[in-house]
């Protein structure tokens, strides 16, 4: 996903997968976020490019681009 990779086919399929695997589970997750130290300018070109193909692939209606998390609401 870091890649610009969130509308790629097989990324999506990862996460539906992932959501099939854990829809039997129920509880609570605690994490602790820390401040990183990553150059927020530097990466944002980073993901632009690497995101071309996926855009690509969206604009011309090759993969899905509506909000996995969302779908999984609605169900």
């Amino acid at each position: 996903i870091y890649d610009g990779r969130y509308f790629d086919p097989s990324t999506r399929a990862a996460i539906n997968a992932v959501w099939q695997l854990a829809e039997p589970a129920n509880g609570t997750v605690k994490l602790g976020l820390h401040k990183g130290h990553m150059n927020p300018a530097s990466s944002q070109g980073y993901l632009e490019v690497s995101s071309v193909e996926a855009k690509a692939l969206a604009k011309a209606k090759l993969i899905d681009t509506d909000s996995v998390w969302q779908k999984r609401q609605k169900i």
